[in-house]
């Protein structure tokens, strides 16, 4: 039944790719030569809301990206900020206070501060693909760190602030050949190589984010290379339209994002309910320490083992405050007279674990704690009860050494007979004695032999 579903959404999304790529380009082929005309009073307001919205798809991209780390929305998430910066740089260079300060006229500066924040983005989003691909080739090998990203995003975002505030622009109209804008071309094969590698990739089939990122990229690529290269003029039909199509793509990021976060978010507390659930049935004590040696995660049984100090117990809790309050409070046999010392060496036990630990505590609890490093640099603990077991050996070598004291006062032995295959058989013998008969030297009395099953 799944398979089926999956097809069927597969081929639903493909239908939508090739509607909106085709819907797109017939809008433009019919409306072509409009004579709408825009002006700074529509285009400053809709940067400025660009910006925003890049904004916020950074941000969000780069929350998503260190809750579950995945050099894809690292890339994405620093190439939308930079973006954000773009735009809005864009948004007041071209307004009308601010243009008046720049080197470069309106019509050079609008449309080449508009195509460098294109161009930053188109290859962020290219470079998220291919940051995916070198992973997949070279595993965790082939990660990219963040501090490289955030340098080279911010590198290139200054670049082009100092190159629009201090180089004069050519001019970005070529009214003389087929495409009037020629230096869209640039943004829209970046998109066009994202989009076509993130269509190869193949999760756009059940992956919600990038089907959105698909269609993100569809708009980017028809925007840029079908109306923003036919655009003939400041504020004409094909201009405004492109900035709409630019904040729709926008949205549609923020659109796959959410849903993303949502999905990746709501999994997270499945499988931490999940997980509580899991602990909570062991029927040892469970505790967790994250890298700071500070209590993350336990359950009831850790409270139980821990009856002398469960006021204290919450997350947060240092392992060390721990070991203190438990000796403070006389809880722990082996501490007293040595409360320093101990402290010191169950710190230094806890943080190098190795060896099985057994501990007794004050009211006659028994139990282990085994201690392991976990891969993010935490520590796992778990303690086993075993104070039914230290009483049933404590019962029996009291049996024991009273059975020896009987034998022993009666001259008696203890012995085994073992045979292989058939396991051994422990005995005492004790000497029989005749209470009528005189005290003289006599042989040694026969003995009675006792198996002990």
């Amino acid at each position: 039944m799944a398979e089926p579903l999956k097809l069927t959404t597969a081929r639903g999304r493909m239908a939508a790719y090739w509607l909106t790529g085709l819907g797109l380009t017939v809008v433009f082929a019919v409306l072509h030569g409009h004579q709408w005309r825009g002006g700074g009073g529509l285009h400053t307001p809709e940067e400025a809301l660009a910006a925003l919205l890049a904004a916020i798809v950074g941000a969000m991209a780069l929350v998503r990206f260190y809750s579950k780390k995945d050099n894809v929305f690292l890339l994405i998430g620093a190439g939308f900020l930079g973006t954000a910066f773009l735009d809005g740089y864009h948004a007041l260079v071209t307004s009308e206070f601010f243009r008046t300060f720049m080197p470069s006229d309106l019509s050079s500066l609008t449309p080449w501060s508009w195509i460098t924040s294109r161009q930053f983005l188109a290859i962020m989003m290219f470079l998220s693909w291919l940051a995916w691909l070198r992973e997949q080739r070279l595993g965790r090998k082939g990660r990219i760190t963040e501090r490289a990203v955030y340098i080279f995003t911010g590198a290139l975002t200054l670049l082009s602030f100092l190159f629009f505030a201090f180089v004069p622009l050519p001019s970005a109209y070529y009214p003389d050949i087929t495409f009037n804008r020629p230096e869209e071309f640039g943004p829209a094969i970046f998109f066009l190589m994202a989009l076509i590698g993130y269509l190869k990739k193949g999760h756009w089939r059940d992956d919600a984010f990038e089907h959105w990122l698909v269609l993100s990229l569809i708009a980017g690529v028809i925007g840029q290379a079908v109306f923003m290269s036919q655009s003939g003029q400041l504020f004409d039909y094909e201009f405004d339209v492109v900035h709409l199509l630019k904040i729709v793509s926008y949205v549609c990021v923020l659109t796959g994002l959410m849903i993303n976060m949502f999905t990746t978010f709501r999994s997270a507390e499945e499988n931490e309910a999940r997980f509580r659930g899991a602990i909570e049935s062991l029927q040892e004590s469970f505790a967790l320490y994250d890298s700071d040696d500070r209590l993350v995660l336990y359950n009831d049984e850790f409270v139980r083992l821990h009856a002398g100090i469960e006021d204290i117990i919450k997350p947060g809790l240092p392992f060390e405050g721990l070991i203190r309050a438990s000796v403070k409070r006389d809880i722990v046999t082996e501490a007293i007279g040595r409360e320093g010392q101990y402290i010191q060496e169950r710190v230094r036990q806890h943080r190098n674990p190795s060896e099985m630990i057994v501990r007794q505590l004050t009211d006659g609890t028994w139990y282990i704690i085994n201690e392991a490093r976990t891969p993010d640099g935490g520590i796992a603990v778990t303690q086993t009860d075993i104070t039914e077991l230290k009483d049933a050996e404590k019962a029996l070598r009291e049996g024991e050494e009273r059975l020896k004291a009987i034998i022993d006062k009666h001259d008696g032995s203890i012995g085994f007979d073992a045979e292989a295959g058939k396991g051994t058989t422990f005995y005492f013998e004790v000497p029989l004695f005749d209470e009528g008969a005189a005290e003289e030297a006599s042989p040694p009395p026969p003995t009675a032999k006792h198996y002990v099953s």
